[in-house]
Formats: structure tokens, sequence, C-alpha cells
């Protein structure tokens, strides 16, 4: 190995290994949205959901080990879904609600709040059971809901099912129980030496996907099922897409579309090969989901590492110039002045942005991108009605230095409109 090289990767690699063996999770920093609004922004919830304990649900097509009121899932791939709940606890056991509600409104926090897996209980298995008993236990909590949707996460590789549940939990946490979440934890084997692996795993996930989402959309209530597909996780939801697609030849797009009520899909610093999402996937199925949004930034090491150790292709979430011909970026253009695609550049900026737009994890980790997702799923606005400004003769979207200020306008107009209705 080159020497240069040797110097640079080593301590890449060892950071990466180190964090593969970490087995505790904490709380994601504040979304901004939190920190403006305050403590108020979790009054809604009702005695029951005032709790540092909160039920998420999830399926997964990893082996499983143990009953089905203890199971234990597995590195490997079955041919089915397992579907049940889990119960994810927020902070050291006995937080009380408030001093919870406290530190997730904080921007910066002198306590750390650790993430836990307390309980998960199976409750179908497909084709096995019918799945009678989870939809039932969805829709029951769909009805409890102010947003009558479901968020489905997609995780990315070098996860195991306690990182893939807790880490949409944190998420299901800031968007204030207001949505259904599944993750869905297809079987990344939690180590970063296998990233290999986990893309064959990632391959053989996407017809599961699809069934789930078939599922979900034929027996459950949900006006909308959203996605939110992080890094690797692109590489399960995307072709999962369009196989729901391909699966339906003979239904029109619109049919199909109003049959599978697909929300938002949010790519997340996908890690997915650009070429083969703007050529394959997309085509496939933009016309049956209602928007799609993708982040990126041209400098995610990560995902440069992952084109290296996989096909070489420039990744959807690291963009490379000349990937794509000019009828491709004019068709994607197209898409994007018709408002169905939304593209979010991390890195561009017209000035100094405080917090970090670098990392990898920016849908979880930044403080505004993350603000910003909520509001995105929760509200449906389009980018400019939450703050955002587009690039100079482009249809390319970023966070402006001044995102903040646009922000507590947007809340000061929101919340000025919600008291002339009451």
């Amino acid at each position: 190995m080159n020497p240069t090289r040797a110097r640079l990767t080593i301590p890449i690699l060892a950071a990466l290994l180190l964090t593969s063996c970490s087995k505790k999770w904490q709380l994601m920093p504040t979304p901004l949205v939190h920190q403006f609004i305050g403590a108020e922004v979790f009054d809604d919830l009702g005695a029951d959901q005032q709790s540092q304990d909160m039920q998420v649900f999830y399926a997964t097509n990893r082996p499983r080990e143990g009953s089905a009121k203890t199971p234990n899932y597995t590195n490997g791939i079955v041919d089915k879904l397992h579907l049940g709940t889990s119960t994810v606890r927020l902070g050291e056991p006995g937080l009380n609600w408030r001093d919870l509600v406290n530190l997730s409104t904080l921007r910066d926090r002198k306590t750390k709040v650790p993430l836990t897996l307390a309980s998960t209980r199976e409750l179908d298995s497909l084709p096995d059971t019918g799945g009678a008993a989870y939809a039932a236990a969805i829709n029951k909590a769909l009805a409890a809901c102010e947003h009558d949707d479901i968020t489905l996460y997609v995780h990315g590789a070098k996860s195991n099912f306690l990182r893939s549940t807790v880490q949409g939990a944190q998420f299901y946490h800031f968007m204030t129980h207001d949505t259904v979440l599944v993750a869905y934890s297809w079987p990344s084997t939690g180590k970063f030496i296998s990233y290999k692996k986990d893309i064959e795993f990632a391959a053989g996930s996407a017809p599961n996907l699809a069934d789930l989402i078939e599922y979900l959309a034929a027996n459950t209530s949900a006006k909308k099922i959203n996605i939110l597909a992080y890094s690797a996780g692109a590489q399960v939801a995307a072709p999962a897409l369009a196989l729901l697609r391909e699966r339906h030849p003979g239904t029109s797009a619109a049919a199909l579309k109003r049959k599978l009520r697909l929300g938002g899909i949010y790519f997340a610093a996908a890690d997915v090969g650009l070429r083969k999402f703007a050529t394959e996937y997309l085509p496939a199925f933009t016309d049956i989901v209602d928007n799609v949004t993708l982040t990126f930034h041209k400098a995610d090491w990560v995902l440069k590492f992952a084109q290296g150790s996989h096909d070489d292709e420039a990744r959807l979430g690291r963009p490379t110039r000349g990937t794509l011909n000019e009828k491709q970026i004019i068709w994607l253009e197209k898409l994007a002045k018709e408002g169905r695609l939304d593209v979010l550049d991390m890195e561009y900026s017209t000035g100094k942005r405080p917090v970090d737009f670098k990392a990898h994890g920016h849908w979880y980790l930044n403080e505004w991108v993350s603000s910003d997702a909520i509001l995105q799923f929760l509200f449906d606005n389009d980018p400019a009605r939450r703050g955002l400004l587009k690039k100079h003769d482009s249809e390319v979207w970023y966070f402006p230095p001044d995102y903040p200020e646009r922000l507590q306008n947007i809340i000061r107009k929101e919340q000025a409109s919600r008291a002339q209705k009451r």
C-alpha cells in the first residue's frame, strides 16, 4: 500500500471499527425546531405517552432465535417477515417525563441520554400467521396520531437489530409520536468489516421490503406511507420501490399510486449507484410516489469508501460530474421543476454555518437537517416553505446561513395561524 494512502486509511478504519464495536447509543442532537419551540412541542402527547418508554413497530427478514415473546434477531436472511413491537427506553431507568422533555429541547446537553431496547415482542410472521394482529396494533396506533401516516425507516449498513430500532425510535420521539414508526431491519451484520456481506443482504432484502409496503397498504388505515432510507438502506428501498411497479404491469401508475399510498421518499446520504438510481430505479417508481428527496455532500468520505469497496460507481449521496449524460440531467431537472424531486446540497453555502454538514449521518446528527426532515414528513411542506433556498440558476436547494431565522419566522406564522383557529 502507498505510505500516504496507508496514513489516511488506517485511522479511518480504526475509527469505524471502534464505532462498530459500540453497543451504546445516545439520543441524537436536539433538532432546531425543538430548540425554538421548547417543551410545548410535546404538549399534545397523551398521559399514556408521557414516558421514557415508547413503542415502535418493526419488520425484519432476519432469522429469529428464541420465542415470539422474547425474540432475538440475528444476522442472515430469511424469505419471510417477522413483525412486532419494540419498547425503546430514552435515558437511564427512572428518568421522569419532565426531565426527558427538558433534555429533548436543549441544544447543549450536559446529561447523556442513552437509548436501550427494553423489550421486543413478535406479533406476526408473514406469510405464516397472516399479519392480522400486527395490522390491528398499527391501526390502533394510527387512530391516536394527529398525522395518520406511517414512517418506514430503512437503516444503513453496519446496523444490528438494536441499532436499526433505536435509530428509528429517536426520530419518532422528535416527531412527537405524530406518526407510526415502522423500522425495517434488513439483516446488516453490524460490523464494518462485513460491508460487502451487507450489500449482498441488502439486494436480497428488497423483495421483502416490497412485500411489507404492499401489506401495510392493504391492511392498515394509513393515509400515507412515507419512507426514510439512510445510506445503504437506499440499496434496499430504491429497488423495492421499482419492484412494486414491476409487479403490477397492467395497472396504471395513477391507480397503483392510489393503492399503495406512497408519500414522501427521503434518501439521506444514499449509498446506491447514481447512474443506476437515475436510469433504472427512479424512472420505475417516480410516478407512484408523491415526492422524492435526495441529500448529498461531495465530501462524504463514507460514501467515497463505499464506492471504492463496491462497484466504483459514483454514489447518489456523493455525485460526481460526468456520471449522467445531458438527457438524463434534463429529465431530473424536469422532475425538480414539477416539485416531484427535491435535491438538497449539504455542502453548498453562501456563508459560514455554525453546524457540521459533512457528517455522513447528517439527517440525525445535524440539528438543522433533522429539523427540516421532521417538518417535511409531518407537514409535507416544499423546501421553500421550510426555509431553504435554491442555488442560483439551479434546481438544487441548500441551507442558507440565516436558516435559523427563517425557521423561527415559519414557526411564528404557524403558531399565529393555530391561535386564530382556536
